[in-house]
């Protein structure tokens, strides 16, 4: 095994080095879990007693998974960016305009 294996739905975690499952009769303090940040992600480990885990670490780590780039923006997502982004330089432009208007009216300058 190179990369952690958890049963999310039972959230049993697997041991790399021997694939042994976390049972009920195991004593949590007994079993070690790790988490390495990459620059493209994270890996999770779990492992049964220390010896394993320090097995496991005398290795070169696995590579990370690879990042997933991000789906390119439909027609309808731009719209709404598009939108909003108007939005915004308009509600701008009507808190320029009333802060000058008040700026005037407070030193009498309205006729």
């Amino acid at each position: 095994m190179n990369s952690a294996e958890v049963d999310v739905a039972a959230a049993t975690p697997t041991c790399q080095i021997c694939g042994r499952s976390w049972g009920r009769d195991d004593d949590p303090e007994d079993w070690l879990g790790v988490e390495v940040d990459f620059s493209g992600g994270r890996l999770y480990a779990a492992f049964c007693s220390r010896e394993h885990a320090q097995e496991w670490f005398a290795k070169p780590l696995p590579e990370p998974p690879p990042r997933v780039p991000p789906a390119p923006l439909d027609t309808g997502e731009r719209a709404l960016i598009f939108g909003v982004g108007t939005l915004a330089v308009l509600a701008a432009a009507v808190f320029v305009i009333g802060a000058i208007t008040i700026v005037r009216a407070a030193l009498g300058w309205l006729g």
